[in-house]
């Protein structure tokens, strides 16, 4: 009876001799003219395959290189740049057309309000945003920088807030009357972004109106704002919206439900719960970001992806508060 070892032993040998035979048969064969011209063309199609998968390899580590420093903002015709990926290098961009409503969240030096500006620096310049409305409670400052551009607004008093939010409803009602007469569902045309720093000061103002007067004014605020977070992305108005600290009492939950994506820096976990769902499918804890960096979170297409903020001119990341 023959032993499996043995067996073993005689299928390697057998194995090994037809690999011998099939190696000597090539090298006879590669010394024909018609085998010598295969193996040159074999051996220049591999060099040229190593040539590119050296190239590919210098290409993606220039672009890892870049994350190790600040990165100038790229800016992309008819594109905005969102930021760049942590995994990949590959720059994040979208159509002024397909940003949905936006929350912005991180805490003080997480790189939120570079963020900001990186996102504002490429709207007021794109030709498709008719008209951007910079809303900023702290005196205006944090936008002052974009106070020439012919198609932007800066707010920083709470009653011009009102009165810029009743004018966006206006025109909310004039765009669906042109979108019902022309049997359209979205606006074709020109944007209006409402960027809105430190959402949790409007908030604290509606919530602390105290004359009949002021009350009237913080109730029409606040149901004008959840109409546009509801109803505004078809008709070609796009809300932004940054805070600190998503929570309930700083931002009304029927505002916060309909901003689909989601900028996530560094917070805690507890609060990156409430802005990014589902904590386990993240690339990253979110405490552990890195200052500029951040999760996107598509919540209508369940995209998430670890980003690194770019830097608009005339911007630092100390510039973060």
């Amino acid at each position: 009876m023959v032993s499996r070892s043995f067996a073993r032993g005689f299928a390697r040998g057998a194995k090994l001799a037809e690999e011998y035979q099939e190696s000597e048969k090539r090298r006879f064969y590669e010394q024909t003219p018609q085998g010598a011209a295969e193996k040159a063309a074999r051996e220049a199609l591999e060099a040229e395959q190593r040539r590119a998968a050296e190239a590919t390899a210098a290409r993606h580590r220039a672009k890892m290189e870049r994350l190790e420093r600040p990165i100038p903002l790229a800016q992309q015709p008819g594109l905005i740049t969102f930021g760049t990926s942590v995994e990949t290098g590959d720059n994040c961009v979208l159509l002024p057309r397909r940003i949905p409503h936006m929350l912005v969240a991180g805490t003080t030096g997480s790189g939120k309000s570079v963020f900001l500006h990186q996102l504002v620096y490429q709207l007021v310049r794109a030709p498709e945003v008719e008209r951007a409305i910079l809303i900023d409670l702290k005196g205006g400052t944090e936008f002052y920088a974009y106070r020439d551009m012919p198609n932007v607004e800066i707010v920083w008093d709470f009653r011009d807030v009102v009165r810029a939010i009743d004018c966006v409803m206006a025109l909310m009602t004039a765009r669906q009357d042109v979108l019902r007469n022309r049997g359209m569902r979205e606006w074709p045309d020109g944007r209006v972004f409402i960027v809105i720093d430190e959402y949790g000061d409007i908030q604290w103002e509606i919530d602390n109106a105290s004359t009949k007067e002021e009350k009237d004014a913080a109730r029409r605020l606040s149901s004008n704002l959840r109409a546009i977070s509801r109803r505004a992305r078809s008709l070609g108005i796009v809300l932004v919206c940054a805070l600190q600290k998503p929570t309930t009492d700083a931002m009304d939950s029927a505002v916060r439900t309909n901003l689909n994506l989601r900028i996530c820096f560094r917070v805690s976990r507890l609060l990156a719960a409430s802005v990014l769902d589902d904590l386990d499918a993240l690339p990253v804890n979110p405490p552990d970001l890195k200052t500029g960096r951040f999760i996107y979170y598509d919540a209508s297409r369940g995209i998430r992806l670890h980003l690194q903020a770019q830097i608009a001119p005339g911007v630092t990341l100390g510039d973060d508060s």
